[in-house]
């Protein structure tokens, strides 16, 4: 039936079941269920294999990180356990692993191509169909008219129709032209089951003789309408029906697997969410960096979002990152969720987002239906991710520590474009930082000392020299606090209703202001932050720190040169402007007190704790505020059973505890008043209570 050449360039065969994917509503996917050997698993390819190109966009991305903790601790001794382990109980013994699933995915030298290769004119003989996607693969079936046959539709580019035919569901002949990182024709690429296939390769390397015996089912799926010609085809209809590119295919197949699968851990417990908008706000923002950013790679390997440790992926962790896919997604959801409506424009589609019998018009940003999803999408693509970006590339404080990591990475280039041990080592390292490929000190040492060469040049590059310490700017606590106050600083903003490209201006600005001369307000060295930030220059990690370093940014609004530059990258004029420079100012310095109120209750009650144990302060001041804390206790007792009225209680011991944290007091004002470039003094009342004040 085949000429030889054509059955030549097809290296790959397989016979199995048949089967096609589809209802009324999706687009349609066609499946072989094949069993492979161990020695077979050659031919399926991980994600990671492939190398990120204009076409592998995030979504992709996300399937190339391997969780190596769960293959060594779980999956490897799951199956290789087994010869080692005699259960009492023969069911205890049972192992299995469920299919592999693997994509066609046709390539041109590793690339990932938009479209396979346009299907060539059937061949039917003998009972026997032929569809061949010209030098990608072939299918060849079993025709028949039966009510069991599988209905299939093949699309004749030349004629520009389509034809129905019946075939069989067992056997089929699956033909394919795998290649492998030069060449042209397909790859088998597992979009569920990467572990399992790890798994399997390192223990058939390892022990052959293990795996001698068994099998391993592979179910092979592709997508047969997703041709050029077809595409072509479908876009000059009326109305335009498009046909997706099969990375956007299979990019959506890959996230629907594993939107049912066992729950992950780390950043991916943000990154696989389908339905909460912070999540999809996460994923949106690195794929704008992967596609938009013009250092692309660069600026993506800036953003930690592949951490699986739980712990670890709530904080910034690696010397060279940014920020962190753990402290965006929080803080979105805690800070800037209540003021989406406005983020996200969602006046402009309003109409959109609830079906017409939806009276109630019910929207939850954390649990989107099918119908608001795409919708939310795209708001947030167009608006809150611009936000994003602006926020963590424009100010000086995050752009000056792209720019020394871009340096270093042309320097690491440079030295991958040269021969030898150095170059094969820098060349690894550029794979692991821009590409995510492992990288073992066990297995590559070179490659890891040149990596913690690169580490030791970015700190010594930003000034750091303790491998703990970390710019305040990537601080996780410092992030959630500068989320925290542009939550503030929209909610102050809102009703003049800028654009949020003017609003990310504004802000970003702000940000500048504060970040000034290296951060140098939030150093520990700061009056104003002993007791609440830092203890023993130690930084403290919880809501009262956090709270201030918030609180410490919009201080600035008090500075009048910030307050009249943020109104006017806000687009305000006239008496409007006057009004809103007036407002953020006074917001501003209702900040700044704040800070002063929190710091004297905080500085009030370390003396109070340690002052019996204070060497510092002379035996007899130590004897005199102990008796008059005495007599204090005392009326407090008397007052709590109506012996007294409380205006009696004796106000001695406070009086002698203002005494001596007035300097302390007087020194954080004047430091606040000096970094603020303030022109009034900053005098808090202890009694002014809560942050209500603040938002009046």
């Amino acid at each position: 039936m085949d000429d030889f050449d054509s059955a030549s360039i097809f290296n790959f065969e397989r016979q199995g079941s048949f089967g096609v994917f589809k209802t009324e509503w999706s687009f349609p996917l066609d499946y072989y269920l094949l069993s492979f050997k161990p020695e077979e698993i050659k031919y399926l390819t991980l994600a990671k294999d492939l190398k990120p190109s204009k076409n592998l966009n995030f979504d992709m991305l996300l399937q190339r990180d391997i969780d190596e903790r769960r293959i060594e601790e779980d999956l490897k001794p799951y199956v290789a356990g087994i010869q080692n382990l005699k259960k009492d109980d023969a069911a205890e013994g049972a192992i299995f692993f469920p299919p592999l699933l693997a994509a066609i995915v046709p390539v041109q030298d590793n690339d990932i191509l938009d479209f396979y290769n346009d299907q060539l004119p059937h061949k039917e003989e003998n009972g026997q169909l032929v569809l061949e996607w010209e030098s990608h693969f072939r299918s060849t079936y079993k025709t028949e008219s039966s009510v069991d046959a599988i209905s299939i539709t093949s699309f004749n580019s030349a004629k520009g129709d389509f034809q129905n035919y019946r075939v069989k569901r067992n056997p089929a002949r699956f033909q394919a032209r795998l290649t492998d990182e030069a060449g042209s024709g397909v790859r088998l690429v597992v979009v569920d089951g990467q572990h399992r296939l790890v798994t399997l390769k390192s223990l058939y390397k390892a022990n052959p003789q293990l795996m001698k015996d068994m099998s391993f089912p592979v179910c092979v799926v592709y997508a047969p309408q997703c041709t050029a010609a077809l595409s072509a085809y479908n876009e000059a209809k009326e109305p335009h029906e498009i046909i997706p590119k099969i990375h956007e295919v299979f990019r959506k197949l890959f996230l629907d697997v594993n939107q049912t699968a066992e729950r992950v851990s780390g950043h991916f417990e943000y990154l696989l969410s389908d339905v909460d908008s912070s999540a999809i706000a996460c994923r949106q923002y690195c794929k704008h960096l992967l596609e938009k950013d013009p250092r692309s790679k660069e600026a993506l390997a800036q953003v930690e979002w592949n951490v699986r440790n739980y712990k670890e992926a709530k904080n910034i962790t690696r010397d060279y990152s940014i920020t962190s896919i753990g402290v965006i997604a929080p803080s979105l959801t805690d800070y800037l969720s209540p003021h989406y409506e406005y983020l996200l424009n969602l006046d402009e589609v309003s109409s959109e987002l609830y079906d017409s019998d939806d009276e109630e018009r019910r929207l939850s940003f954390q649990q989107l239906t099918l119908r608001q999803k795409p919708i939310i999408e795209r708001q947030i693509r167009q608006n809150l991710v611009p936000l994003l970006h602006a926020i963590f590339s424009r100010p000086k404080a995050f752009s000056n520590l792209s720019d020394i990591f871009s340096k270093l990475i042309k320097k690491l280039k440079e030295e991958a474009d040269k021969t030898g041990k150095s170059a094969d080592a820098a060349h690894d390292v550029l794979e692991h930082l821009l590409e995510y490929a492992n990288l073992h000190k066990e297995d590559n040492r070179a490659g890891f000392n040149r990596k913690s060469d690169f580490e030791q040049e970015f700190r010594k590059a930003i000034g750091i020299e303790d491998t703990e310490e970390r710019p305040i700017q990537t601080r996780a606590i410092f992030q959630k606090a500068m989320f925290e106050a542009l939550g503030e600083f929209i909610k102050k903003t809102k009703r003049w209703n800028t654009s949020i490209d003017k609003l990310a201006t504004a802000y970003c600005f702000l940000l500048d202001e504060a970040l000034k001369n290296d951060g140098e307000i939030f150093i520990p060295e700061r009056v104003y932050l002993s007791y609440v930030v830092y203890t023993q220059r130690r930084l403290n990690v919880n809501a009262e720190a956090r709270k201030t370093l918030s609180r410490l940014v919009l201080a600035n609004l008090r500075s009048d040169h910030v307050a009249a530059g943020i109104v006017n990258r806000l687009g305000l004029e006239g008496q409007e402007a006057q009004l809103a420079e007036s407002e953020l100012a006074q917001f501003g310095l209702a900040n700044s007190k704040k800070i002063i109120e929190v710091f004297d209750l905080r500085r009030r009650a370390a003396f109070v704790k340690l002052f019996n144990t204070d060497l510092s302060l002379p035996l007899e001041d130590r004897q005199a505020l102990q008796a008059a804390l005495e007599i204090k206790n005392r009326d407090v007792q008397k007052a709590q059973k109506g012996e007294i009225d409380t205006s009696k209680i004796s106000k001695r011991f406070d009086e002698m505890v203002d005494e001596r944290i007035y300097a302390d007091l007087k020194e954080a004002r004047d430091q606040l008043k000096n970094f603020l470039d303030l022109d009034v003094e900053i005098v808090a009342d202890p009694a002014s209570g809560t942050d209500q004040e603040l938002n009046e």
